[in-house]
């Protein structure tokens, strides 16, 4: 059977989500929001902003949701919504983006992609990570919250419903 090729994504544990969010906004510097539609190839962009280091990013959560705020104004209610089939919202994950170096064959460099999942983000075989996505979606949005570089994760659990992954939490750079 054929793997599937796929972005190195890690999944935050639900237990210390809110944790994981907040510690990402503290320690990291946010360097780009975006916000599209779902669906659709592409979906039409609703929040597209990049972030200088005085910009102020926050990820709050309240009543049916999450306010997104840049510098004090809302430009985004990320809704989070329970159907009979899944909890739309409360799911995020971190992917990292990493790249192999330019070669004559290609100069623009190669991504990275994994055709399984990755226990060991670390592993130094790997390509050094030029960019963290924090991400969720709901019904009908995609939410990144990009970082350059590495953001830092500790493994908190195994899947017991998805052999060979783990549940993670984002933790301060060491």
């Amino acid at each position: 059977m054929k793997e599937r090729a796929m972005a190195e994504q890690y999944d935050l544990d639900g237990r210390s989500r809110e944790r994981s969010i907040q510690a990402s906004l503290k320690h990291y510097q946010p360097a780009y929001l975006f916000v599209r539609d779902v669906g659709a190839r592409g979906g039409a962009t609703r929040v597209h902003c990049v972030l200088r280091k005085r910009d102020n990013l926050a990820i709050t959560p309240v009543q049916g949701g999450y306010s997104i705020r840049v510098n004090g104004k809302e430009v985004f209610f990320f809704v989070v919504e329970k159907t009979r089939e899944y909890l739309w919202g409360k799911h995020w994950a971190l992917e990292y983006r990493r790249m192999y170096p330019k070669t004559p064959e290609c100069p623009y460099g190669r991504m990275h992609i994994v055709g399984r999942p990755y226990e060991n983000p670390d592993d130094p075989k790997l390509p050094e990570i030029t960019e963290s996505v924090l991400r969720s979606v709901n019904y009908g949005y995609l939410l990144e919250v990009r970082f350059k570089g590495k953001v830092c994760l500790r493994r908190t659990r195994p899947d017991k419903a998805q052999p060979g992954w783990s549940y993670w939490s984002i933790i301060p750079p060491s």
